[in-house]
């Protein structure tokens, strides 16, 4: 990371390519450009006043950079190469205080560049002020050489393309030079080992398209390497392209300026609109959740509760039925009146073994509900799966979203043994009012049994299902004495209404609970990755004093 680029703005880069990481290739792509764009403004406004001119020889593979590099120092400072590349470190040479000033430039002094910096001690008149750089090819087959030619290119004040007859017209060429004519350093070309070529119109054509002059012709024999053989008019020639006439400030602050320029453009173009959609995905994101959060409630009303209330209108109306079929109504109409009662009492197995019918009855309504609330539940998780998903379409795909997999059958039925023992608690209070009347043996009797609870529950559904009321339960003998003058208390008392809708508030809440854990770790997810990869308001406000600190170091510059 450049020491000279905030590191606030810098540090944002490295978080979303953190974050990215693979996804999302192009994206990622964009960001690692943005960070070296910062990092060559940074190391461009940290250059002070005797901060030297660099100037690069860039070309592709077997192009001549090392002869003519030799050439322009004379003396062989770097081994030439005719096809494979020969250079794979760049070579810079230039006076030992203008080397020491560089060797300080945050771009320059990345390890990974490994550059190999050469001292000399008597240097041509031209090259005073500038340090010159021989660079490994742009289009090498090796990732590490195209990688420091192209940190080269961005970080030089000039730059000499250098061109051959074979390879002047290769698409490469013009991509990597349209790529970075922004940065303004592109000084002009040599179209090097050009004896009885006709390529350069087509040449000086292909330079005139970016503004750039026609190239200088060196004609050049295999075999004639020598830096001391080079004709000196060209070796001139070759100078004036690699050195600058203006004075050394106003090229480095035109350099800054293009440099500027390069990185908003980059940050206008790509970062800002990945920032503000990064925003729109989590908050899409945490509005779906919210909208869950709403719905869930009248879901479970509207769904899972009317699909129990179904469940059991059936199962009852089934053995009404079955009842009813038995009956003669006209030999036997007050039997045939009492046949939902009859029904009520056969599935409660009467009062000789009301225990263990309870306990079949509740065996069944439990295997009904754990049917109900799985297949809700999947359905939930699906849709928080649609959530993430649709958000992984746009540049929130940035976070690691979990992966929201369909609970097991063990994990559902956990999730409701948790929500039914919140709503057995709440039952157990209702039943402590109920039984504050009661005498003591009574009341032994009454938290001695564990008959009630059942009950009571069976008796909502039985409610809700709309076939029997309570009044009606309580006074037609479907239940043992004692529960009945339990429920007859219960019944006649002011506060039923009451009861009945806490306990229905109870319902609905405990199941909301035993549901809302992967809304929960989806906000989570959501406050993690804002915490993580900050948003749009993160990179206005950093960039802004990004802006603010260049133009007040440029106002600085202005008045000395």
């Amino acid at each position: 990371m450049s020491a000279s680029a905030p590191a606030e703005l810098r540090g944002l880069a490295d978080a979303w390519l953190a974050g990215i990481g693979a996804r999302d290739e192009a994206r990622s792509a964009a960001i690692a450009d943005w960070a070296r764009r910062l990092d060559l403004v940074g190391a461009r406004r940290g250059a002070g006043p005797d901060a030297p001119l660099l100037a690069v020889l860039l070309g592709p593979t077997g192009a001549g950079k090392s002869t003519l590099f030799n050439a322009a120092l004379g003396r062989p400072l770097s081994a030439p190469g005719v096809v494979r590349p020969a250079t794979r470190r760049p070579v810079a040479a230039g006076a030992a205080g203008d080397l020491a000033v560089l060797r300080g430039d945050p771009v320059l002094a990345d390890e990974a560049l490994a550059i190999e910096w050469v001292t000399l001690d008597a240097l041509p008149a031209a090259l005073a002020g500038h340090v010159l750089v021989d660079t490994p090819d742009f289009d090498s087959i090796e990732h590490e050489n195209r990688r420091r030619a192209e940190a080269l290119l961005r970080r030089a004040d000039r730059i000499v393309l250098v061109l051959t007859p074979e390879k002047y017209g290769d698409r490469s060429i013009w991509e990597m030079v349209d790529r970075h004519l922004a940065l303004g350093s592109f000084a002009g070309a040599v179209l090097n080992k050009a004896e009885g070529s006709g390529a350069l119109a087509d040449c000086s054509a292909l330079l005139a398209r970016r503004s750039l002059a026609p190239p200088l012709v060196v004609s050049r024999r295999p075999g004639t390497e020598d830096p001391a053989s080079f004709d000196p008019g060209l070796r001139d020639a070759l100078l004036a392209l690699c050195t600058s006439g203006e004075a050394r400030d106003a090229v480095r602050a035109a350099r800054l300026s293009a440099a500027v320029a390069w990185e908003r453009r980059l940050r206008d173009e790509a970062i800002a609109p990945f920032a503000a959609e990064l925003d729109r995905g989590r908050s899409a994101l945490r509005r779906g959740v919210e909208d869950l959060r709403r719905e869930l409630p009248g879901r479970i009303r509207r769904e899972l509760a009317l699909e129990l209330d179904g469940a059991v209108r059936r199962e009852f109306e089934r053995r009404f039925l079955e009842e009813i079929r038995r009956i003669d109504v006209l030999r036997e109409p007050r039997r045939w009146l009492l046949a939902p009662f009859t029904a009520v009492r056969s599935w409660l197995g009467g009062h000789e073994d009301e225990r263990a019918a309870v306990e079949r009855t509740s065996l069944w309504l439990t295997d009904l509900f754990e049917q109900r609330f799985e297949r809700f539940t999947l359905d939930l998780h699906e849709r928080v799966r649609g959530l993430v998903e649709a958000a992984e379409q746009g540049a929130a795909r940035a976070h690691p979203w979990p992966r929201f997999e369909n609970p097991s059958r063990d994990a559902s039925r956990a999730l409701l043994v948790r929500a039914f023992e919140r709503l057995e608690a709440e039952v157990a209070r209702e039943s402590d009012r109920i039984a504050e009347g009661l005498p003591t043996k009574a009341r032994v009797g009454f938290y001695g049994s564990q008959v009630f609870f059942h009950a009571l529950t069976l008796l909502a559904f039985v409610k809700t299902g709309g076939l029997l009321s309570l009044g009606e339960i309580a006074t037609q003998g479907l239940l043992s004495p004692f529960l009945a003058s339990l429920l007859g208390r219960f019944v006649s008392s002011s506060e039923a209404a009451q009861v009945e809708s806490r306990l229905g508030e109870c319902f609905a809440e405990s199941m909301r609970e035993a549901l809302v854990p992967p809304l929960d770790a989806l906000e989570a997810e959501v406050d993690a990755s804002e915490r993580s990869l900050p948003g749009e308001a993160t990179l206005q406000a950093l960039a802004r004093a990004f802006d603010a600190r260049g133009e007040t170091r440029l106002a600085r510059r202005a008045g000395t």
